[in-house]
């Protein structure tokens, strides 16, 4: 594998390790849903992990789906500094957040960028050797989405 591969892996890992400790600021912010939140950060985390083990083991072999670092090293590092930049404003203005603003925000997140294409993934009907194994690998850590929008309405 070259060194521009591992520099989209290196930055894909980046990704979900910022939505994990956005995340995380979501759960020291609001205690009535730390669960919520934190279930969401061992998930991202996780998401790191297996991008790490695809990087390491599965990527050499052909086992790792094309389509999770076919996204342009431009794209991925505009949405690094986008999600560094959100960090940036929870932390210098914690109070323009309430519950319902941060799941909005997460929402948006997880329909947009990298989050997307790893959700759509798991959608897919496994065409391929590598799609079936990234479907297992992560099958308990999906639907981030739609999990949110449930707890939306559970908001008043």
């Amino acid at each position: 594998m070259n060194a521009e591969a591992k520099e989209i892996f290196d930055k894909l890992i980046s990704f979900e390790l910022l939505i994990a400790k956005i995340y995380m600021r979501f759960s020291q912010m609001f205690p009535e849903d730390a669960d919520f939140w934190w279930k969401l950060v061992i998930e991202e985390k996780g998401h790191a992990a297996i991008l790490r083990s695809g990087y390491e083991s599965f990527a050499p072999m052909n086992l790792f789906p094309a389509e999770l670092t076919a996204i342009s090293f431009t794209e991925l590092q505009a949405a690094l500094e986008g999600k560094e930049a959100f960090i940036k404003a929870i932390d210098e203005n914690p109070a323009s957040f309430d519950r319902r603003k941060a799941l909005l925000a997460a929402i948006k997140i997880e329909e947009q960028d990298i989050e997307k294409i790893f959700e759509e993934l798991m959608e897919y009907a496994p065409a391929t050797r590598a799609i079936a194994l990234f479907q297992q690998l992560n099958e308990g850590s999906r639907g981030h989405a739609r999990r949110m929008i449930e707890h939306l309405k559970n908001i008043s």
